[in-house]
């Protein structure tokens, strides 16, 4: 929560950046200045230089190297096609091994450093050509904390590269920042946004295939052995994933010296049964096809865990198929095709529990959403493309005491304006986050704020 500014530092003349950081947990502010101490002793080319840090009443911010040039998301967004061409798939590649190089850094810190936001838009070049990873480590770690005090969900991710128990809220390790950065190479190097996790998930529960192309066939100068590496980074199960940075790294240049032997490798399905006695949904791997295995230079991948968890294992004692648990709550679903189970926002709060993640998938819903629960309202897919709109009522009214509702945009038309309490927003009362959402109103005022 915050967000990031150019600023000058006056003592030395230099461009910086400030990210600010609001936490309104007085407990928490020792916390913020332990990371903040141990994000300035991080070093690494593939991450900014973390100088200083301070307080003031308008929050806690950290001083950092300053990046100049867009962010990759930014180029996506004016050429989706920019980096698809072969000499721009192999530079990916070089981008991708430095990238990991900085997660197994990171991620093997005391105490770990986990990201949980790896996107386009938090990568840039320097005038150098190589590669950064922005926005790392503080903000997350610090909110997760205070997630944890306060019993509220306030964690940042984007959902087209967020892993499902990210998503889900049951806990991320390095393993999920594997996830993020495979989803993001593959937007990389095949110019098209991946399936995200959660609509993978639902398509496998309704016994559909999962909907994730692999990457050669979206761009087909992408060799066959690399995508198979990003299917394995991007497996649902975080048990299914390369257990460290390191080990994707190995495979991802191991993939790299491969001689291509198979275009057409057939990367295994997943069917699903219905959810058992204890509410689990079983997500069974069908037997892997055998792929023709390319001549590598580096048969051996040594793959040596980062980071130890407690969570268990998927069962692999099965000789026909290995069955990975998971869990179903507190994500609720909200669309307007068959396959979700609620198609109006209103419909999901009213079943949610409090902390409950409500999924908004693409559509107009044409509702007043009244959040009278402390909720996290998340759209899947672009802010476009899912949208609340109303017609002299406001479409968002907050009667909580806290909210979060991130990628939506909020369209409110009004037939007068004498009304001046219109507004496309209103928050009487409670504390309302944001994020990533667009709010066109022709009403005077876009967010009334009341309280």
């Amino acid at each position: 929560m915050g967000a990031v500014y150019q600023a000058t530092d006056m003592r030395l003349g230099s461009v910086v950046a400030l990210k600010q950081i609001i936490i309104d947990h007085p407990r928490l502010h020792k916390a913020f200045e332990r990371e903040a101490r141990l994000l300035a002793g991080l070093r690494h080319p593939a991450l900014p230089v973390v100088s200083d840090y301070f307080s003031d009443e308008a929050g806690r911010f950290l001083v950092m190297q300053y990046i100049a040039g867009d962010d990759l998301g930014t180029v996506l967004d004016r050429q989706p096609d920019a980096f698809t061409p072969r000499d721009s798939v192999a530079t990916v590649l070089q981008w991708a091994d430095q990238l990991l190089d900085a997660l197994d850094y990171l991620h093997t810190r005391e105490p770990p450093i986990i990201h949980r936001d790896i996107k386009p838009q938090n990568l840039k070049l320097t005038p150098r050509g190589e590669i950064v990873l922005l926005d790392f480590g503080l903000a997350k770690n610090v909110v997760a904390d205070a997630s944890s005090t306060s019993g509220q969900s306030v964690r940042a991710y984007t959902t087209d590269y967020a892993p499902f128990e990210q998503i889900q809220g049951t806990g991320t390790d390095a393993r999920s920042d594997i996830y993020s950065l495979a989803a993001t190479l593959y937007h990389l190097l095949t110019g098209r946004t991946p399936a995200s996790s959660l609509t993978r998930a639902v398509a496998v529960l309704g016994g559909k295939p999962d909907p994730l192309e692999p990457a050669h066939l979206v761009n087909p100068r992408v060799p066959p052995t690399v995508a198979v590496v990003l299917h394995e980074a991007m497996a649902n199960g975080i048990g299914k994933r390369f257990t460290s940075a390191a080990a994707m790294r190995a495979a991802l240049r191991s993939s790299r010296t491969a001689v291509q032997t198979d275009a057409n490798m057939v990367i295994p399905a997943a069917v699903a049964i219905p959810l058992n006695s204890s509410g689990m949904a079983t997500i069974v791997n069908t037997p892997e096809v055998l792929i023709p295995q390319p001549v590598v230079a580096s048969p051996t991948i040594a793959i040596e865990p980062a980071v130890t968890t407690t969570e268990p294992e998927p069962d692999v004692r099965h000789t026909q198929a290995a069955i990975t648990q998971v869990p179903v709550a507190p994500v609720l679903i909200v669309g307007q095709d068959e396959q979700s189970l609620y198609h109006s926002i209103g419909a999901a709060i009213a079943n949610a529990q409090p902390g409950s993640r409500i999924v908004v998938r693409p559509g107009i819903y044409r509702e007043t959403v009244i959040i009278d629960r402390a909720v996290e309202i998340v759209g899947d897919g672009r802010t476009a493309d899912i949208v609340v709109e109303c017609t002299d009522a406001s479409c968002l009214i907050m009667r909580a005491d806290y909210g979060v509702v991130r990628g939506l945009t909020l369209r409110s038309m009004v037939s007068s304006l004498d009304d001046e309490d219109q507004a496309a927003v209103d928050i009487p009362q409670g504390r309302l986050i944001l994020e990533r959402c667009d709010i066109a109103t022709s009403a005077r005022v876009g967010v009334l704020i009341r309280g």
